[in-house]
C-alpha cells in the first residue's frame, strides 16, 4: 500500500506517523464516522448470541441505508477478513433482531429503507498483497481502508476498494434508443474516469458511485437522472440530450472533489 508524507511548511518538518490502539481507532471513527465515512452509527461492541463473547466493533448503516460492519486491525497480519465474514453472516442470518436494534436506535421509520446484505469496512494502519487477494473473490462489497494520524491531530484515510462486479444487463436492457443508451455509457464513462478510487456499486434500479463517501448516483425513470451530493446539498440532473449530458459534467466533477 502506498505511503503518505506530510511536511510542516512553515516549520519545514516532516510529520511523523503514528499509530492507534484499536480502540483509540474505533472511538476516532466512531466519533467522526458521518463525515469521514458517510456513515450514521447503529451500535458499537454489539454483541453476538454466542457462547465466545463475541461483538461487532462498529455496526452502522451508509448513505444507500445498506448496513456496514466496520472492523479494525493493527499491523499487518490478522484474520479480521474471516472475522468480519462471519459477522456479516450474523447479521442475515438474524434480520429480525437487527430491525428490534434499528428501531430502538434509529426509530421505526428506517427499519423497512434498509438494505439488509452488509457491506465489510476494515481499517487498519497497514495492508499487504494476500488481504487485497482475499477480498477479490468475496461475494460482498469489502473496503480496505488505511489510517494514519501525524502530530496527534491530521488524521488521513486512504482507501484501497475491490468490489464485486456489476451485472449491467439490469440497466443497459431499458434502453430502447441507441441515442439514449449511447448517453448512458458516456455518463458512466466520465464518472469512472475521474480517478481509479472511483467504486461503480449496483443497488435495485440505482448505481451507485463512490470514493471513501458516495459523491453521485444514477437513476432511472422515464428519463436519465443523475443525484449529485453537492455543498452537502442534493441536486438532481435529468440527462435527455448530448447537451445536457456536457453540462451535467461540471457537476459531476464538483461532487467528486468536493467528497
Amino acid at each position: 500500500m502506498s505511503d503518505i508524507r506530510i511536511v510542516n511548511l512553515k516549520k519545514q518538518k516532516t510529520l511523523k506517523s503514528q499509530k492507534l490502539s484499536r480502540k483509540e481507532l474505533q472511538k476516532v471513527v466512531e466519533f467522526n464516522a458521518l463525515n469521514l465515512l458517510g456513515l450514521r452509527i447503529i451500535d458499537f461492541d454489539y454483541p453476538l448470541d454466542n457462547k465466545d463473547n463475541e461483538v461487532i466493533e462498529t455496526l452502522a448503516i451508509d448513505e444507500t441505508y445498506t448496513i456496514t460492519i466496520i472492523e479494525y486491525r493493527s499491523g499487518k497480519f490478522g484474520k479480521l477478513i474471516n472475522k468480519g465474514l462471519h459477522h456479516v453472516d450474523y447479521i442475515k442470518e438474524n434480520i429480525s433482531e437487527v430491525k428490534i436494534l434499528i428501531k430502538d436506535k434509529l426509530g421505526e421509520n428506517l427499519v423497512n429503507q434498509i438494505n439488509y446484505n452488509p457491506r465489510l469496512v476494515i481499517i487498519g494502519d497497514d495492508f499487504n498483497k494476500y488481504d487485497e487477494h482475499a477480498i477479490k473473490a468475496l461475494p460482498i462489497q469489502v473496503d480496505l481502508i488505511k489510517y494514519q494520524l501525524f502530530d496527534n491531530s491530521y488524521f488521513v484515510l486512504e482507501k484501497n476498494y475491490v468490489s464485486k462486479s456489476i451485472d449491467h444487463s439490469q440497466f443497459t436492457h431499458r434502453f430502447s434508443e441507441k441515442d439514449e443508451l449511447e448517453l448512458y455509457k458516456s455518463l458512466r464513462d466520465f464518472i469512472l474516469s475521474l480517478g481509479d478510487e472511483v467504486i461503480e456499486y449496483g443497488l435495485n434500479q440505482t448505481l451507485c458511485y463512490r470514493k471513501i463517501n458516495y459523491f453521485a448516483f444514477i437513476t432511472f425513470s422515464d428519463n436519465i437522472i443523475v443525484n449529485l451530493n453537492i455543498n452537502n446539498k442534493t441536486k438532481d440532473i435529468i440527462i435527455k440530450t448530448q447537451k445536457d449530458f456536457e453540462k451535467a459534467c461540471k457537476y459531476i466533477e464538483q461532487a467528486y472533489d468536493e467528497r
